[in-house]
């Protein structure tokens, strides 16, 4: 049961850039762990199972770099990415706060991975906060793949920094 990703009411629904801002705004008001979730998304364009499977070591903080393991753990698409300061001040204090001592980046306060589902709920959480229905965590993708294109970056350029084995995907924008 459930709505496949073909099926979904949201599968072509577009992010705005104002929606962008307020869902960016909306986030500092909750928890760090929830806070560096959104910037994550914003800043570097992950799938949310590339977000939950984000360990410590893999963020480099002296060069703002973070490896990206791809979708289906597959090497073809595993990236690095660079986000940008405010993200590298949230991750900082997001590390501090759950200890550095933890495999993954996102945990919970046991110190598990934190699920796919529940790094989705935090997402929802800080929509519903501003009355925000139907956009979804992957459509982060679409808008910041989509901007970059409308900006005059070359589609292969895009089509690596979202992780994709075929430029076609990219193409699709």
């Amino acid at each position: 049961p459930g709505l496949s990703n073909s099926d979904s009411p949201y599968k072509n629904k577009v992010m705005s850039d104002e929606q962008a801002k307020a869902i960016i705004s909306a986030s500092n008001s909750f928890e760090i762990r929830t806070k560096a979730l959104i910037y994550l998304l914003m800043n570097i364009a992950p799938r949310i199972g590339e977000v939950s499977r984000i360990r410590v070591k893999d963020i480099d903080l002296d060069n703002n770099k973070i490896w990206v393991r791809g979708k289906g753990h597959n090497d073809n698409v595993s990236r690095y990415s660079n986000f940008n300061d405010k993200t590298k001040d949230l991750l900082i204090r997001l590390m501090v706060e759950y200890g550095l001592d933890r495999e993954y980046l996102f945990v919970n306060y046991k110190g598990e991975q934190l699920s796919e589902q529940s790094l989705r709920k935090m997402w929802y959480e800080v929509c519903e906060s501003i009355g925000i229905e139907g956009i979804t965590p992957h459509q982060c993708r679409h808008y910041i793949g989509s901007s970059l294109i409308e900006r005059g970056v070359e589609v292969k350029k895009v089509s690596m920094v979202l992780g994709h084995s075929s430029i076609k995907t990219t193409e699709a924008f």
